[in-house]
């Protein structure tokens, strides 16, 4: 029983792990109550992004092409080298009613090119919550497509989430921690079914 206790725990660890590795942007967009609630949460490694400097954003949330804008109203630091789906539904530009957090914009079609803005002075991997409340709207009146929006850059990924969306697929190195987890708990239950029939054999002699 220990050695299963072991294996599990091994699991959940690897698990763990497999995630805070693969940590990433996440914009969820959901429909809360009578409101639709946008959040940005995580973290991202700017290597191998280009710096565009600093601009200004708008608080706001868009289909076409996909925008969620969160945080204070400022300034904030653009940064370009991410592909991905431009659109996230047809709907026009919609401003938040309100917002709060640290400032952050994801832009998949920002002149050409996804844009992501992250706080000025934001250092990679550094801890990013942000988001932006749209007030008696529904994902249909924002024009928004439910679905998972997957963008790449170049050391990390940038998801965007519309509705209740389940089924969403694990990072492939999840799936390895994963797998590398389930063959150690079929392995320590192996053992342990072989260690009770070796227990049970009785010796006899004539």
């Amino acid at each position: 029983m220990r050695i299963l206790s072991s294996a599990i725990a091994f699991s959940a660890a690897a698990f763990a792990l497999s995630s805070a590795a693969n940590a990433a942007i996440i914009i969820n967009i959901q429909e809360s109550g009578s409101d639709v609630v946008g959040t940005a949460t995580g973290t991202l490694d700017l290597t191998g992004l280009t710096d565009l400097g600093t601009i200004p954003i708008r608080l706001a949330v868009r289909g076409t092409p996909g925008y969620f804008g969160g945080g204070s109203n400022g300034a904030v630091q653009a940064y370009t080298g991410i592909t991905g789906p431009a659109n996230w539904g047809p709907g026009s530009l919609t401003d938040a009613t309100s917002s709060s957090g640290d400032m952050f914009a994801f832009n998949p079609r920002f002149s050409g090119s996804p844009r992501v803005f992250v706080p000025i002075g934001y250092t990679s991997n550094s801890a990013i919550s942000s988001s932006s409340t749209f007030a008696g709207e529904t994902l249909a009146s924002l024009g928004l497509t439910e679905g998972t929006y997957l963008y790449n850059a170049p050391n990390d990924t940038i998801t965007v989430i519309i509705g209740n969306v389940r089924g969403a697929v694990p990072e492939p190195a999840t799936w390895a921690f994963m797998i590398l987890g389930f063959g150690a708990i079929g392995g320590a239950m192996r053992r342990q079914k072989n260690t009770a029939r070796k227990a049970n054999v009785k010796v006899s002699y004539a």
